[in-house]
């Protein structure tokens, strides 16, 4: 389901195309937004998934002045930013999980395998490419990872999307600016999520 009613910055056909992907996800998958804000994705996730799957939001949902200039002062009667407001705009949906931190910092301890990651938090490196190797070596393999802002404002998320697709033999897809990526059913080895348990002794 998709509600433009929630404040946010993703528009109609990005959201529908992570109706798209939500409904890929199998039973007992897992999915991992990253930058869950008001939670406008976060519903459509949450809503369009299977009921037995877990939609993870991780956002520290601290006041920072951009969301205040970007979001709040730009749309009617928007409430302020925080875990509240989020949790108020997702009330009611049980796949949704919040979780209040930051990522990867936040959540080291993280184990499980995920079947999609959204990354729509730091636009800029070091914190995206850490992010988004972080959460590589959790990603089961013909997994999705996708994020927003795949655009020229964001260099460093189209480099970085650019050379894992090259490392991973993948192509890199765009829908408006949305960017998604198919993880190849057998991923090399240092990016293999048992291998990644193992050397932790998580498996």
């Amino acid at each position: 389901m998709i509600d433009m009613n929630i404040p946010g910055q993703m528009n109609y056909a990005e959201l529908d195309f992570l109706q798209t992907l939500a409904r890929k996800v199998p039973s007992k998958g897992v999915v991992v937004e990253l930058g869950s804000l008001y939670g406008r994705s976060s519903f459509t996730w949450g809503t369009s998934v299977d009921p037995s799957v877990s939609v993870y939001c991780i956002d520290p949902w601290e006041r920072d002045g951009w969301i205040m200039d970007l979001v709040e002062k730009c749309i009617p009667s928007c409430p302020p930013f925080g875990h509240e407001a989020f949790r108020r705009f997702t009330r009611g949906i049980p796949t949704i999980m919040p979780i209040i931190g930051r990522s990867p910092d936040d959540v080291r301890n993280w184990t499980r395998a995920v079947d999609v990651y959204f990354d729509d938090s730091m636009h800029h490196n070091p914190y995206f490419r850490d992010n988004l190797y972080f959460w590589l070596a959790f990603m089961k393999p013909g997994g999705i990872m996708c994020g927003h802002d795949y655009c020229a404002k964001w260099p460093d998320v189209c480099d970085e999307v650019d050379l894992l697709a090259e490392k991973l033999g993948a192509s890199v897809g765009v829908v408006n600016s949305v960017w998604w990526l198919e993880l190849p059913q057998k991923l090399p080895v240092k990016f293999q999520f048992k291998k990644f348990m193992s050397k932790f002794g998580l498996a």
